[in-house]
């Protein structure tokens, strides 16, 4: 209760992912536990030419994942790498959410953090014209849909989210966010808000992006945000140590199911973890660069705290945006003791990119995952690759090894281009 006004609680129902970590919770598990770290050569396509061909990759075959689907999906996937990966993971997750069934239509939802469209010019000579009449315009037009409205006239980055409500007969609303690296967390917490107001009892939110294409991976080489290449690929990215260079591009979905106090009763299914808070901010510093003093990812991480009316002290660990950039993760982790203050030397943090690297804008779900599995399980992974981290005192960088801890409250933050922050409180329930 804040300011005289009950706040609906907000529950974690299920949730799972396909990533370069594995397919599936428990692989991705065995991966978080092994301290396994994705990178490796990109096949996706061909790096000659370019000064790094690492990349965490998804190296398995997902077809099988929906080899049911409409071939209209099928033969999009095949050019819409973001598409196929969503669809692997609904239908990953569909066997376990029949429970959504008990639901009218008008009290479900979907939101989704998703990349920006890039045309396949390896599968075309005119890429653009027929990238938008094939099979957009042939195939998708007749995909019929009552929970939306797909106008394949515009951006088609809509049909994705179309694509998962009308799978799960969701028609309360269907939004699709494009905020880069903080998109999918931020379809988390605008899904949970809506939960919180009342609109809904059911949402599914998540986020789903590939970088690896050759437009988007030159375009992260110009901008000098890679690490360099190196003889050990699993090695390049750094977060948190004080030898870091750059980040590692990766690729993924993921997806969570959001539930009312009212649609935890209606499921049926008891409730995982609880979305106690959040703090959206734009500090619109630069393009590429958080502002230096991170007034945008302070505000965002004591906005969440207040939200949920959490003592800094109550904080176990806060997994951190951590890209392995210069820029970044100096300031984020000044952002951290500024808000925690004395708190923050028994708070544990670590970035997980060195493991399964930046999904953009699946980046911040692809980390709530991690998160998810970490408190489930009773443990902070470690960043695996960070020998010399930025501060060796005032704030406990986890290194080395996983360690063993119950977990109760936790904290999850995503930084993206232009400023755009966001952090998210979990508490196991």
């Amino acid at each position: 209760m804040q300011g005289g006004i009950v706040k609906e609680p907000v529950f974690v129902l299920d949730y799972d992912s396909v990533s370069p970590l594995g397919i599936g919770k428990k692989a991705i598990l065995h991966s978080l536990k092994t301290n396994y770290c994705a990178g490796s050569t990109i096949t996706r396509f061909d790096t000659e030419g370019l000064p790094i061909s690492t990349a965490a990759e998804i190296k398995d075959d997902l077809s099988n994942l929906y080899e049911n689907e409409h071939e209209g999906i099928k033969i999009t996937a095949s050019y819409d790498r973001k598409l196929e990966l969503l669809v692997a993971v609904t239908n990953l997750l569909k066997p376990r959410i029949n429970y959504l069934s008990k639901f009218s239509s008008s009290r479900k939802g979907t939101i989704l953090g998703i990349g920006i469209d890039i045309f396949d010019f390896k599968n075309t000579n005119n890429p653009i014209t027929n990238y938008i009449k094939y099979p957009l315009m042939e195939n998708l037009s007749k995909i019929h849909t009552q929970y939306g409205k797909f106008n394949s006239l515009m951006n088609p980055i809509d049909f994705a989210t179309l694509y998962l409500a009308n799978t799960v007969k969701a028609g309360a609303f269907q939004k699709s966010i494009l905020t880069a690296c903080a998109a999918s967390s931020q379809a988390v917490a605008f899904g949970a808000d809506a939960i919180r107001k009342g609109k809904t009892d059911i949402v599914i939110a998540g986020g789903s992006d590939s970088l690896l294409n050759i437009v988007a991976y030159s375009a992260f080489n110009k901008l000098g945000a890679l690490a360099p290449q190196t003889d050990k690929p699993h090695k390049m990215c750094t977060p948190l140590d004080i030898r870091r260079k750059g980040t590692l591009l990766g690729e993924g979905a993921s997806l969570i199911i959001l539930a009312s106090q009212k649609g935890v009763e209606q499921s049926g299914i008891d409730p995982i973890f609880e979305i106690r808070g959040w703090g959206n901010t734009l500090d619109g510093y630069k393009i590429s660069a958080p502002d230096p003093k991170g007034i945008g990812m302070k505000n965002a991480m004591h906005n969440a705290l207040l939200d949920a009316q959490t003592r800094t002290s109550a904080v176990d660990y806060i997994n951190l945006h951590g890209t392995g950039t210069y820029a970044n993760d100096a300031v984020e982790l000044d952002s951290v003791i500024n808000v925690f203050g004395n708190s923050a030397k028994n708070l544990m943090v670590s970035s997980t990119k060195d493991r399964h690297g930046h999904q953009i804008s699946a980046a911040g779900i692809q980390e709530i995952i991690v998160l998810c599995l970490a408190m489930e399980h009773s443990f902070v992974p470690c960043t695996v690759n960070c020998e010399k981290p930025i501060y060796e005192n005032g704030i406990d960088i986890v290194l080395n090894e996983n360690r063993s801890v119950d977990l109760k409250n936790c904290l999850t933050n995503s930084f993206a281009f232009g400023g755009v922050n966001t952090s998210i409180l979990f508490t196991k329930v």
